[in-house]
Formats: C-alpha cells, sequence, structure tokens
C-alpha cells in the first residue's frame, strides 16, 4: 500500500525528490493582476514630471510587491517586462511609441531585479502558514 501526498502524487515518496511548496499565488493569477497593477500605478507615476526618478522607481516598487506577494519569479519577471513596455511606450516616450535608448537598458536591469529580489525575499520571508499560524 502506498502513501499519497496531499497533491495525489508518489514525488514525495520517490528518494532525492525535493518537495517544495506550492506558490502562494498561482502564476495565472499573479501575472494579470500584477500588469493590472503595474499598468495603475504608471498612470500615477505619469503626473510627475519627465525629469521625476518617480517615473521609474513606483513601477519598480509595483512590480517587487507583485513578486514578493507572488512568490513566484515567473510572475515578477512577466510583470517587469510589462512595466518596462508601459514605462518606455509612455512614461519615456509619448502615445505608446516604443524605442530604445542609452538608458533602456538600465530601466530594464532594474525592474527584472527588482522582480527576482521582491520573489527571493517573498520566499524566505514567514508567513502565518509556515510559523504554524498567527500570533
Amino acid at each position: 500500500m502506498s502513501r499519497r501526498t496531499v497533491a495525489g502524487s508518489l514525488a514525495a515518496q520517490i528518494p532525492g525528490s525535493v518537495r517544495r511548496p506550492p506558490a502562494e499565488v498561482p502564476f495565472g493569477f499573479s501575472a494579470p493582476l500584477g500588469a493590472a497593477a503595474v499598468a495603475a500605478v504608471c498612470l500615477c507615476a505619469g503626473a510627475f514630471p519627465s525629469t521625476a526618478a518617480a517615473r521609474l522607481w513606483l513601477p519598480a516598487a509595483a512590480v517587487a510587491v507583485v513578486a514578493f506577494l507572488s512568490r513566484d519569479w515567473r510572475a515578477g519577471l512577466a510583470v517587469a517586462v510589462v512595466a518596462f513596455l508601459l514605462v518606455d511606450g509612455f512614461l519615456e516616450n509619448r502615445s505608446g511609441l516604443l524605442t530604445w535608448h542609452p538608458g533602456d537598458g538600465a530601466r530594464l536591469g532594474l525592474l527584472l531585479a527588482v522582480a527576482v529580489l521582491g520573489a527571493a525575499l517573498g520566499l524566505v520571508a514567514p508567513t502565518p502558514a509556515r510559523s504554524g499560524g498567527a500570533s
């Protein structure tokens, strides 16, 4: 008689296999909801003057929060790409025109870095489910 895991698979009983906790929010929910949140943040960032650093840091903070809450680096990277397209098309340029300028590589690198950092911090941070409940 075999023991099955909660999900019904035998993967937990294979010697050498690593059990990983599932992501808190599935990718199919976190990526589109995160993209919508970044779009809303970009609308707010558009109120700042074109020279203000907040036009990049507000979307970067939103990407980091989405990656942290979803605990999924794939969702963080997907939202970072959407954020870059919105920042480049609507905050740096006008009317959705996508172009490549010398500073765009640094913008894309920053957004990807905060996505990975947010997901890594989300995996390390304790949650009530991991710590045995709310205290």
